[in-house]
């Protein structure tokens, strides 16, 4: 669970309870506070309630259950004479549902939170410079946490990528100073942006456009090698790279050798793709047992002994219906729906025309 809703009750039994510190009209708000930290937004007011040098006796505190993670509860008050501006008055340990107000006003200096937004149901997330970016459904807003806490997404911390072009965003990867974007229309391409990030403060960050004409759909084929991201779309393989100089971002089609191979990519299967770095390699997962493996430090040194380059193409044996990969323990881990984990290795086999490289060196069963 990441984050902690914001308490929708209020704590409405206020009474005097002896001769005290506190003087003047007073509301109360709470908040919930998690192991690492992480707090609330505040909870509504609770009803006024006006003393003279007494204590003030605050009930009603609710007791969060054990699955939010809330250990601690923070209470706020107002000063007199000031309504609506809270500050912390102390931290009760949940479960106790009350507390004896006895606090001077000279006493209150940390003002309460203001907007402390849980994370929406992201379906892509990165992490960049001590901040969570996230991304939800059929969505062309970036989200982004506070510094330092990956919990707390203010309501109006997110920047809008090009919104009036309808294209969603699809996938994120970190290149150079800043955040690869991608978007997709929905026909298998899109446009491609960058957010460039100088700084952590998200005042310094501007959103430029690449001088691509393609952008990406499959949200898992979207991965970082060298200095480069590769992304994926029905058009090919491409290799997005910054500019010697500046932020700008250049992009090339690094597939056209196996255009043969992958000309079968559909818009509807595009966007289920799947990529991992492993080595020198990327293990493309094109469709069910169907792999396209880009040796990038071979194509780099310039190797043409064989037809396609750094290119090699793997199909799987038999029933085992790969349909995810992983990088794990120093191995290319593969599975499906057969109950088996296949360690895919270090692929080093290549063919001209597609074969049957098997690639398979080992098995783990799932029970």
């Amino acid at each position: 669970r990441a984050g902690i809703s914001a308490p929708s009750q209020n704590l409405a039994t206020l009474v005097s309870n002896g001769v005290g510190l506190p003087s003047g009209t007073y509301t109360y708000r709470y908040t919930g506070v998690n192991s690492f930290g992480v707090e609330s937004d505040i909870s509504p007011d609770s009803n006024s309630f006006s003393v003279t040098l007494k204590k003030i006796l605050i009930s009603t505190f609710p007791t969060y259950p054990g699955s939010t993670g809330v250990e601690t509860i923070r209470i706020y008050r107002n000063t007199a004479g000031v309504a609506g501006v809270f500050y912390r008055l102390t931290s009760i340990t949940n479960g106790i549902n009350q507390y004896n107000d006895n606090i001077a006003d000279s006493s209150l200096v940390t003002a309460a939170p203001s907007d402390n937004a849980t994370p929406s149901k992201f379906i892509i997330m990165l992490v960049h410079k001590d901040r969570l970016y996230g991304v939800t459904a059929e969505s062309s807003d970036l989200w982004y946490s506070n510094l330092n806490d990956p919990e707390t997404f203010p309501s109006t911390s997110f920047i809008r990528i090009n919104s009036g072009d309808g294209f969603n965003i699809s996938g994120l990867q970190l290149i150079d100073e800043g955040i690869l974007i991608q978007k997709n229309n929905k026909d298998g391409s899109g446009k491609l942006f960058k957010l460039v990030t100088p700084t952590t403060t998200a005042t310094d960050w501007t959103v430029i456009a690449t001088d691509s004409m393609y952008g990406g759909e499959a949200k898992r084929a979207i991965v970082p090698f060298k200095s480069s991201v590769a992304f994926v779309n029905r058009f090919g393989i491409y290799e997005a790279t910054k500019s010697p100089s500046g932020d700008k971002v250049f992009t090339e089609n690094i597939s056209f050798k196996i255009e043969d191979w992958i000309r079968d990519l559909s818009v509807s299967t595009v966007k289920d793709v799947k990529a991992v770095v492993f080595k020198n390699k990327i293990y493309f997962l094109v469709a069910e047992d169907k792999l396209f493996i880009y040796d990038f430090l071979r194509e780099a040194e310039g190797e043409r002994s064989r037809q396609r380059g750094g290119w090699a193409y793997w199909e799987g044996q038999g029933d085992s219906n790969i349909r995810d990969l992983i990088v794990f323990d120093d191995k290319v881990l593969a599975g499906g729906d057969t109950g088996f984990i296949y360690n895919l290795g270090d692929t080093s086999s290549s063919t001209d025309q597609g074969g049957s490289a098997s690639a398979v060196i080992g098995n783990y069963t799932t029970g």
